[in-house]
């Protein structure tokens, strides 16, 4: 029987962190190169890492979730997770529903939420 020790655990962990982080940032530099370019590769690296976390802490456990959360943090700001003014906290709260659902409700009411504030003619 193969014995895994703490410290190794620990390392495995830190390395699969690392390439998450790693993709998350490619991923970012496809889909929102101005977003990412603005804060540079340090600054964004500690924001995806900081977004993992507080995705965590908003019970979104999936890679996909997760994900989508981070992305948000690039698009509507460091903090959206805690604007008033964003549909975002209130679905964030509601620890009722599953995951997809929960992310399903945040995109979608964050789209209303856009069309909302577009310009009379633009949509």
């Amino acid at each position: 029987m193969m014995l895994i020790r703490p410290q190794q655990m620990h390392a495995l962990e830190q390395a699969l962190r690392e390439r998450h982080i790693d993709s998350l940032q490619e991923q970012l530099q496809a889909e929102l190169p101005e977003h990412l370019h603005a804060v540079g590769t340090p600054t964004a690296r500690a924001l995806i890492a900081d977004g993992l976390e507080r995705a965590v802490g908003h019970g979104f456990t999936s890679l996909a979730g997760a994900t989508v959360f981070v992305k948000l943090l690039f698009v509507l700001g460091e903090r959206f997770d805690r604007d008033p003014a964003l549909p975002c906290a209130a679905i964030l709260k509601e620890r009722g529903l599953d995951e997809p659902t929960r992310v399903t409700w945040l995109l979608d009411s964050l789209i209303r939420h856009a069309r909302s504030l577009s310009l009379p003619g633009e949509g």
